[in-house]
């Protein structure tokens, strides 16, 4: 489990951080790692939580998470969110893009991660902002002001059952190549290598 304390302290500080108020509806973009921590950790506190994916085969890794998943054309279709939590942002806009289409204006977007520097919005900040929406960029974690590490940590221990859908034992540094096809084959979120304690995304 505590091959997930990073990740989740970077999902607490998003939440945290933010000044987001009273729990209500939050949509997460994104079911990575961080994306279902964030999720899984915004349950806990009170938020009522929908997971908007792309993938097949999320209801394996999403078991234990508390939130609805929706694909792109639900999640749409669906009733403005009052937080919108950007947690698969990269190389395209079209992350951050649909986060601004799926929350309500006055509400709130937080942007979890950074984007390659070349990514450019496609959106006015015009259109943006005269719904009112808040854009609030949230990177890595702190360990000031309520130390974000210490949450993840306490949260883990706290629901072990919501996160271990999350985690996969593949096997042992001794066939390091085969383990990393299996990895690649599966598509698993965070890995645990036994012998060295090593973990990867």
């Amino acid at each position: 489990m505590a091959v997930l304390a990073d990740p989740m302290a970077v999902a607490i500080h998003g939440l945290r951080c933010s000044g987001l108020g009273r729990p209500g509806r939050l949509a997460v973009v994104g079911a990575g790692t961080v994306g279902l921590l964030t999720a899984a950790y915004g349950a806990l506190i009170g938020w009522d939580v929908t997971v908007v994916h792309r993938g097949a085969n999320l209801d394996e890794r999403a078991a234990g998470v508390d939130a609805r998943l929706a694909t792109l054309d639900e999640a749409t279709t669906s009733t403005p969110f009052d937080v919108v939590v950007d947690a698969a942002s990269g190389s395209s806009p079209a992350p951050l893009a649909l986060a601004l289409d799926l929350v309500r204006d006055g509400g709130t977007v937080v942007v979890q991660n950074a984007y390659h520097p070349g990514v450019r919005l496609g959106t006015p900040l015009r259109d943006i902002f005269r719904r009112s929406v808040r854009l609030v960029g949230s990177f890595s974690f702190c360990r000031r002001d309520g130390n974000d590490f210490g949450l993840a940590l306490a949260a883990l221990g706290s629901s072990r059952a919501a996160f271990g859908s999350l985690l996969v034992d593949v096997g042992d540094l001794e066939a390091p190549e085969s383990t990393v096809d299996r990895v690649e084959e599966r598509r698993r979120l965070v890995v645990h290598l036994r012998g060295g304690g090593t973990t990867g995304e």
